[in-house]
Formats: structure tokens, C-alpha cells, sequence
């Protein structure tokens, strides 16, 4: 993530009232133009596990259903932040799915 964003996300409250209205509005547009980018990059990324998961075979995994969970455990290692799942059941399953390409 951009360190800008990360500097706006964690940024005080006491501090925005402090902005001039054109850094405000600034930032605003970044941070719109920073959940426009990472929702279409959920939609693509749930796009390809249904396609995936619809074409699965789960004794021989091909290539696009591959990637499509190698996809799925880099934007969870970057962005899961529930309590439900570990990153390290993320990696075992894409290993465990590798594994069966090899």
C-alpha cells in the first residue's frame, strides 16, 4: 500500500480539522481513487475463484485454478485482517493445490 494512504489511514482525527480545504480534498480523492482500485481488484479476484471453483478438478488443478488461489492468498496475506483464518492456512492450501500440479 501506497505510504501515503497508510499516513492518511492512521492519521489522527485531531489533524484533519487542522488541513487547508485543498490538502483535504486532496486526500479525499486519494483515498476514493484507492477503494475504487482495490474494490475492482476484489471483484476480479472473486471473479476468477467462482470461474475456478465452477471448473474445478481437485484431483488434477489446472493452471487458471492455480493462479487464481495464488491470487487469492497474495491479496489475503496483504489484506485479511479477521480472526477467522491464519495467513499460514492460506499458503498450506495454495501449496497443497501446487503440490498436486507437480
Amino acid at each position: 500500500m501506497d505510504e501515503t494512504i497508510k499516513e492518511l489511514l492512521n492519521r489522527e482525527p485531531s489533524r484533519w480539522g487542522n488541513l487547508p480545504k485543498s490538502v483535504f480534498e486532496r486526500d479525499i480523492l486519494l483515498l476514493q481513487e484507492t477503494v475504487t482500485k482495490l474494490t475492482e481488484e476484489a471483484s476480479l479476484l472473486m471473479a476468477k475463484l467462482l470461474f475456478a471453483y465452477q471448473n474445478k478438478d481437485e484431483d488434477f488443478p489446472r493452471a487458471f485454478e492455480v493462479e487464481a488461489v495464488r491470487s487469492a492468498v497474495s491479496h489475503l496475506e496483504k489484506h485479511y485482517k479477521g480472526e477467522m483464518f491464519s495467513p499460514s492456512s492460506f499458503r498450506k492450501m495454495l501449496a497443497e493445490m501446487e503440490e498436486k500440479t507437480e
